[in-house]
């Protein structure tokens, strides 16, 4: 127990413990501040652990600086003959630092140990600013390498913070709904919802946060988009009022504003009107752009709305449901039965997809020509008898030309 008790007395002596907290407390306010840099300038997720193995590094050259600086036993610290040393050693009368090895004076004083610290942190700094400078520039320009389609308008959901929860299923409904009238008939095509809703989920912590706007013009630059449409809604479902701005891809330019009111059982018009209004301020030749739409029922409508949110989520068998309520209510209601027939193809009862195939297949010219290929790549060409898979696989490289920021033909046609 001896040698444990002196080294515990040489522990206190040398203040081993101060200088250990010291040096904790400073790595804690460090790795916080490398943090903080790292969140702010983007940095990569190795750089906080890179730091930490600075300062396991450190550790061991702090306490021996420690121990050195503490100088020799006690009996040599009170030895008149020694002197104080400049960089708070012991001198001897000879010179050289007392009770130390030769060298070691060179190695293990303070102002190495802080030079030391100053190197090892300067280091950091210089893999961060070449990484902002090299990496952050290839990111940069593999930003800039997406080309935006100046035809191609992103739908980001509606602001719905103002309405009556009864209208909540607008937040994301008028994605669907502005998709479904800007299908590029003479006029712009809306960007595939279910790509749009995947991009913006990733860039929010939740369903109900709202982009602003600068980053929603980032993202929809990342999507390839050259126009943002961008809306709210307040009211309640007596009343409802929509206001919607077209936004310039990139740049952040307000193109056009509109906005429209009415009850909300007339949303399928009010949703035309605001088209048209969009449109006109836009381009000025309202009537020459306006897209063909389909008109039905609100309870058509909603049901049909509440599918299209369960299918981005894959919850296939919820959406089928929803879809089967729509034509219910409004059998001629294309959309929906596109709906209904794509939902049952993941695993849903296969006259389900019959059903929708034959009611969408009927009333095909409410369709717009990217669901009309859609159709034909779900159908067959040669429906309602089967068609060959060399034929099926045309078709959907035929909506691939169309529509190729759609999920669904990449896939299909890969799967084939």
């Amino acid at each position: 127990m001896a040698p444990f008790k002196q080294l515990i007395r040489e522990i206190h002596r040398r203040s081993l413990w101060q200088v250990l907290g010291i040096y904790v407390v400073s790595a804690v306010i460090g790795y916080e501040a490398v943090q903080a840099l790292v969140e702010g300038l983007g940095l990569p997720e190795w750089f906080p652990a890179f730091a930490i193995v600075l300062f396991i590094i450190g550790l061991p050259i702090v306490l021996a600086t420690a121990v050195i600086q503490e100088g020799g036993p006690a009996s040599t610290r009170s030895d008149p003959t020694l002197l104080p040393h400049a960089e708070g050693g012991i001198e001897a009368p000879g010179g050289g630092i007392a009770g130390e090895a030769p060298g070691v004076r060179r190695l293990f004083t303070w102002r190495n140990a802080i030079m030391g610290g100053v190197l090892a942190f300067a280091l950091w700094g210089v893999i961060a600013a070449g990484w902002l400078l090299i990496g952050g520039g290839v990111a940069r320009e593999s930003a800039e390498a997406v080309v935006t389609d100046a035809n191609v308008v992103a739908v980001f959901p509606f602001r719905t913070a103002g309405a009556d929860p009864a209208l909540g299923y607008l937040r994301e409904g008028m994605v669907d709904l502005l998709a479904a009238k800007l299908n590029g008939e003479g006029g712009p095509r809306a960007a595939d919802p279910r790509t749009v809703m995947s991009a913006w989920r990733r860039a929010v912590e939740s369903e109900d946060e709202d982009l602003p706007q600068d980053r929603a013009v980032e993202l929809a630059e990342a999507l390839g988009a050259g126009q943002l449409l961008l809306g709210g809604i307040v009211g309640t479902p007596s009343g409802v009022v929509i206001n919607a701005s077209i936004v310039g891809v990139p740049g952040g330019q307000t193109r056009a504003r509109a906005s429209v009111d009415g009850p909300a059982d007339s949303l399928p018009s009010l949703v035309d009107r605001l088209t048209a209004q969009l449109l006109a301020l836009e381009a000025g030749e309202a009537g020459q752009r306006l897209a063909r739409l389909t008109s039905t029922s609100l309870p058509a409508l909603r049901a049909y709305l509440d599918g299209q949110a369960a299918y981005r989520r894959g919850a296939y068998r919820e959406a089928e449901r929803h879809f089967e309520r729509a034509v219910q209510v409004d059998s001629s209601f294309a959309l929906a039965a596109l709906g209904l027939s794509t939902a049952a193809w993941w695993g849903g009862p296969l006259d389900a997809w019959e059903r929708g195939m034959a009611l969408a297949s009927a009333h095909r010219d409410r369709l717009s020509p990217r669901e009309q290929a859609f159709l034909a790549g779900w159908a067959g060409p040669e429906y309602p008898e089967p068609s060959p898979w060399a034929a099926r696989l045309r078709s959907w490289e035929l909506a691939i030309e169309v529509a190729p920021d759609g999920p669904e033909p990449w896939f299909e046609s890969g799967d084939i």
